[in-house]
C-alpha cells in the first residue's frame, strides 16, 4: 500500500488513477491485492475470479456501482482454496468489497444523489426503524380474518416458497468461495439484492442495507451459508431473506428485516439461526419455517405483519423450532401458529405472544 503527499491513502491498484475501470483493476491485480475505488458511478459488469478487496473511498453511498443489461451486477466465483484468508491468516480465501452502493438499474439510470439512493433523506440508512415502520401495501390495521381465508392463505405460501426464482438480472451473485461485504448498499430494480447458490458458497454481510429489489433481498439457495450481522433488509417485493433448499443455512444476527412484499424471512427445507433480530411490516409473516425447515430463533421480534411466526409442515416433513425470549406481539392475525403436525418438534422457553 502507497501512501501521497496531500492524497487519501490508496491501495495497490487504484481507479481511475492507475486503471480507468474496476474490472481493468480487477485483471491487472495479484491474488491479495487491495483496489481502491475512487468516488464515483462506475457502470459496468464486474466478474471476480480472484481473491482481491474492492474498497470505495469517500462517503457512504459516494461510491457506486450500476450495471443495467443481462447478467448480474457483480458476480464472485472463487474456489476456496486459493488466496489469503480474509484475516491474513492461512485458510480459505475470499473476496472483499467494502463501501459500495452496488445496484442493477434494470437499464433505468440511477445517481448516488437520488430520491432512493442510500445517504440521501429517504433512504434506508437515514430512516429510523421506530418512524418508518408503517402498515403498508395489503396490510392496514383491523380484526383478524376468518380461518378459512388464513388456511388458504397459508396453503398459497407453501406453494410458492417451494418454487425457486430463476437467475438473472440480479444484484450480486456469490457461486462458489467466500464473499465478505462490508458496509455496502444494495439494490436491483429487476432481481435479487443478493444470491448464494450451490455447495461450499458463503456470504457474510456486515453493516449492509439491501433495498427495493423486485424479488427477495437475500437468496440462500442449493446448499450455500450465508452470515448476516448488523443489516437492513427493507422494502423488497418479495422475502426479505430467504433460505431455500437442502444444505441451505443463514446466521441472522442484531439485524431488521422489514417492509416485506412476502415474508420477512422464509426457511424452507433448510436451517437457520436467528439473534437479536426485529421482523416487521411484513404483508405476510414475519419469520415463516416450512417443508422440513429447523429454525432456532433466540432474543428476537417479530411484530406488525400479518403473521408474526409461523411453523408450517404438511405431514411428515420434519419442520422443527427452538423458540427463547422471543417477542411476537401486535400482528394483524396470529402471533404465532404452529401446524398440528410438528408441534411435538416446537420447543418454546420464555416467549412472549
Amino acid at each position: 500500500m502507497s501512501e501521497e503527499p496531500g492524497s487519501p491513502l490508496l491501495g495497490d491498484l487504484n481507479v481511475p488513477l492507475d486503471h480507468p475501470t474496476i474490472q481493468a483493476a480487477i485483471n491487472e491485480a495479484p491474488e491479495g491485492a487491495l483496489i481502491c475505488v475512487s468516488s464515483g458511478v462506475y457502470r459496468e459488469q464486474i466478474l471476480l475470479r480472484k481473491v482481491v478487496r474492492l474498497l470505495g473511498l469517500g462517503e457512504k453511498g459516494s461510491t457506486v456501482l450500476e450495471w443495467g443489461g443481462e447478467g448480474a451486477t457483480l458476480t464472485a466465483s472463487v474456489e476456496a482454496s486459493t488466496g489469503p484468508a480474509c484475516d491474513g491468516s492461512e485458510g480459505p480465501g475470499c473476496v472483499t468489497v467494502s463501501n459500495m452502493t452496488i445496484v442493477h438499474s434494470g437499464g433505468r439510470s440511477t445517481s448516488p444523489r437520488g430520491s432512493a439512493s442510500p445517504g440521501g433523506k429517504d433512504s434506508p440508512r437515514s430512516a429510523s426503524p421506530s418512524t418508518s415502520m408503517r402498515f403498508g401495501g395489503a396490510l392496514s390495521p383491523g380484526g383478524p380474518r376468518s380461518p378459512r381465508l388464513l388456511t388458504q392463505q397459508r396453503e398459497e405460501d407453501r406453494r410458492s416458497a417451494t418454487e425457486l426464482p430463476k437467475r438473472h438480472n440480479d444484484s450480486i451473485v456469490v457461486w462458489g468461495g467466500q464473499l465478505n461485504l462490508e458496509g455496502c448498499d444494495i439494490s436491483s430494480q429487476c432481481g435479487v439484492g443478493v444470491a448464494a447458490v450451490h455447495s461450499g458458497t458463503e456470504v457474510h454481510m456486515t453493516d449492509c442495507v439491501v433495498y427495493q429489489c423486485s424479488s427477495s433481498g437475500i437468496l440462500v439457495s442449493q446448499g450455500a451459508s450465508a452470515y448476516v450481522e448488523e443489516c437492513c433488509c427493507t422494502h423488497n417485493h418479495k422475502n426479505g431473506v430467504s433460505v431455500q433448499g437442502e444444505g441451505s443455512h443463514a446466521t441472522l444476527r442484531e439485524s431488521q428485516v422489514l417492509h416485506s412484499g412476502k415474508d420477512g424471512v422464509l426457511v424452507s427445507q433448510s436451517t437457520a439461526h436467528i439473534e437479536g433480530c426485529t421482523f416487521a411490516h411484513s404483508n405476510k409473516a414475519g419469520l415463516n419455517a416450512m417443508a422440513g425447515a429447523t429454525l432456532t430463533m433466540i432474543c428476537s421480534t417479530s411484530r406488525c405483519n400479518r403473521d408474526g411466526l409461523n411453523i408450517l409442515d404438511k405431514g411428515g416433513e420434519g419442520t422443527t423450532a427452538e423458540l427463547e425470549r422471543n417477542v411476537l406481539l401486535e400482528n394483524l392475525s396470529d402471533n404465532l401458529y404452529v401446524d398440528k403436525a410438528c408441534r411435538s418438534g416446537v420447543a418454546m422457553r420464555h416467549n412472549r405472544k
